[in-house]
């Protein structure tokens, strides 16, 4: 694997406008709650694992300013730092 296939995935994400994007790892139960959630709303979203890409790691940190904990929800720009019911919702509503 070189650095090629680290970055591609995050230029493809950075086109799809209005998506919504999961960052998470497997072991994090807060993620698997996050992602349930979504589902259970019928949310169209793409799971982002942050501990397999250290490309979709710094996407992220950049999103959230430096901080490094999952699950992170961007919808349409919006990012919600951890398993947010509320503020998912909000962010929903609005885009």
């Amino acid at each position: 694997m070189d650095r090629k296939d680290y970055e591609r995935p995050v230029k493809k994400r950075q086109r799809t406008n209005g998506k919504v994007l999961l960052y998470s790892t497997p072991w994090c139960p807060w993620c698997k709650r996050a992602a349930s959630y979504l589902r259970k709303r019928g949310v169209d979203f793409e799971e982002i694992d942050v501990s397999r890409s250290p490309a979709a790691l710094k996407e992220m940190l950049r999103k959230t300013g430096g901080a490094a904990g999952v699950p992170v929800v961007d919808i349409s720009g919006t990012v919600v730092r951890g398993f947010d019911r509320a503020a998912i919702d909000r962010a929903l509503a609005a885009r």
